[in-house]
């Protein structure tokens, strides 16, 4: 049995980061019943969760543990004022980013185990009860969220004459594309309102129960494994399903980890790239090789000013190609502050953090090859952060020859 025990009075902190995750479907609800959401609501609504982080933090008291999520944002902070705004770059985008990576990591190191299950525990439920009513009755989803709407006035995706559904618009995929052949009709997407934000979900689900794997219950891990399993093959997320079996191959031979692993992925990730680049013969197509070529693709065509991030301003552009947009929305110093960080905040000095930290590395630098801000999305990304802090400083919890909490 997956068992919460928790006082809402005293997890302020977790509440936070379920009502954080679930700002765009409430706001996609008000769009669709109440009023109009431009963008610039959105971005309100995205300001006060980071408020409410940073004021409870600020009453509590800061910890020295926090300076590593600090200079992370002071780092995006210098880089955006200091260089960008003069130039009315826009590169407000990359101090989002780093935003969700400092606060959201500073919550997961005050954060207990049950808290954490609280969390997971919570939303995954919310997840799978709207994806259910989505596969089951598709016009009471759409009726309830009116996604293309929502996408429509909050980030200005104008709504394809071809799409009556009301869905988001690569929910209709097209002739001949990937499926697993499970689910008929159009692609899901749940309380995420797109398919990328869902398959992005289904592999963090799947770290988080791979993680806690000798913690759970038969129950719980018949729970969770299910649900990653109808999440990522009805929204037919390519890059997802063989990044999750890739993720199981690690666990099965997590033993063989060893320290700072993690390091090598972001290296090995753009040499793959660039192999596949070089030597394929391929073209963009909304295939999943052409996803790798127009991605590294971008990424080869960055110029100096690029790198400096003096064109952020046009950083959306990349929308198919994480390491372009990393670059040019955060300058090369933010992208290795990015790499610095996930490879020397955590000590690894126990299972858990090597464990996680590689799984961590693996789901944002490969993730990052075909996709560009959606692993920096605060649909997902307060959930990897928050669990990069607890393994961090749960060493006091956690047996550090293997991988099983203490109780």
């Amino acid at each position: 049995m997956y068992y919460i025990k928790i006082n809402f009075l005293k997890n302020y902190l977790a509440l936070v980061v379920i009502l954080s995750l679930l700002i765009n479907p409430s706001l996609a609800f008000i769009n669709n019943f109440i009023v109009s959401t431009p963008k610039f609501m959105v971005i309100l609504f995205e300001l006060l969760a980071y408020f409410f982080i940073l004021l409870y933090i600020y009453f509590k008291g800061f910890r020295e543990k926090d300076s590593s999520p600090l200079y992370i944002i002071f780092i995006a902070i210098y880089f955006t004022f200091l260089i960008n705004m003069p130039l009315y770059s826009g590169m407000l985008d990359g101090l989002r980013n780093f935003l969700i990576i400092g606060l959201f990591t500073m919550v997961g190191s005050r954060l207990n185990f049950q808290q954490l299950k609280f969390i997971f525990g919570v939303f995954t439920f919310l997840v799978m009860f709207f994806l259910i009513l989505e596969i089951i009755d598709v016009q009471l989803y759409v009726n309830i969220f009116n996604p293309s709407s929502y996408f429509e006035q909050s980030r200005g995706l104008i709504v394809s004459e071809t799409n009556e559904t009301g869905l988001f618009g690569a929910a209709l995929g097209f002739e001949n594309r990937f499926s697993y052949g499970i689910f008929n009709g159009a692609r899901t997407s749940s309380i995420f309102l797109e398919q990328v934000g869902l398959g992005n979900f289904g592999q963090i689900l799947l770290i988080y129960t791979l993680c806690f794997w000798s913690n759970f219950k038969i129950n719980t891990k018949i729970f969770f494994m299910s649900s990653v399993f109808i999440i990522v093959t009805s929204t037919e997320s390519r890059a997802a399903g063989s990044l999750c079996i890739i993720y199981i191959l690690i666990f099965l031979f997590r033993n063989m980890l060893f320290k700072r692993v993690n390091a090598f992925v972001m290296p090995l990730c753009i040499l793959f790239g660039s192999f596949f680049t070089i030597f394929f013969n391929v073209q963009y197509s909304d295939t999943l090789s052409g996803r790798f070529y127009i991605g590294m693709e971008h990424f080869f065509d960055l110029s100096f000013l690029d790198y400096l991030g003096l064109s952020a301003a046009y950083s959306y552009k990349f929308a198919d190609s994480g390491y372009a947009y990393l670059m040019s929305s955060s300058t090369i110093f933010g992208f290795f502050a990015l790499y610095f960080y996930l490879n020397f905040y955590s000590k690894q000095k126990y299972n858990y953090s090597v464990l996680y930290s590689l799984y961590l590395s693996l789901y944002i630098y490969a993730n990052l090859i075909i996709s560009g801000s959606s692993v920096f999305s605060i649909k997902t990304a307060p959930l990897i952060w928050v669990l990069f802090g607890f393994f961090k400083y749960r060493e006091s919890i956690c047996d550090l020859s293997s991988y099983q909490l203490k109780k």
